[in-house]
């Protein structure tokens, strides 16, 4: 009995969905301790008739950045929950010979893959400078993720190569909507 060459693809996919997955927790839980850490951390008594200092959260730019890696994680997670739906999909369609939705899921997964394993490497990267020196502490556990994030973006594929695979099937989606 002869497999067909393209169940490798199969499996390429479940690996880049697994790569995204891990990648959504990990901006998550950087986020949290970053959060966690400017909820806690005060400085400079900038507020006029107060000796108290102001908490980290009370700086807007500071804010912005924790908000924003926060936000990403969460609508990476959601991202990655309808892949995970659409693999599963896809490997009863593959068992019944098709791989249509294949296809279309190996060129998404190269995207998100490419898009995630890059905005998980900087977020992390932003939310260990806000923590200031703690962020370096091994205790934080954002150092950690952010030297275990560093390969991510070439595993199972360099992420220029994954960008080209995406966007070739975009073109050739507009293509066939242009005519």
């Amino acid at each position: 009995m002869k497999a067909n060459p393209r169940i490798i693809y199969q499996i390429m996919v479940q690996t880049r969905i697994s790569i995204t997955t891990g990648c959504s927790f990990v901006l998550h839980h950087a986020a949290m301790c970053a959060i966690r850490y400017a909820a806690c951390r005060r400085q400079f008594a900038t507020i006029k008739g107060s000796s108290q200092e102001r908490q980290l959260l009370d700086y807007q730019l500071h804010m912005d950045t924790l908000g924003k890696n926060l936000s990403m994680a969460i609508v990476m997670q959601l991202v990655v929950g309808d892949l995970a739906t659409m693999e599963a999909q896809s490997s009863k369609e593959v068992e019944n010979g098709s791989f249509k939705l294949l296809d279309i899921l190996h060129h998404f997964s190269s995207g998100t893959k490419a898009l995630f394993t890059e905005l998980c490497y900087v977020g992390v990267d932003e939310l260990r400078q806000a923590c200031g020196g703690a962020g370096w502490l091994l205790s934080s556990g954002i150092a950690d993720w952010w030297g275990e994030q560093g390969p991510f973006p070439t595993f199972e594929g360099v992420n220029v190569i994954m960008y080209q695979q995406s966007s070739r099937m975009l073109l050739k989606q507009a293509a066939k909507v242009a005519q």
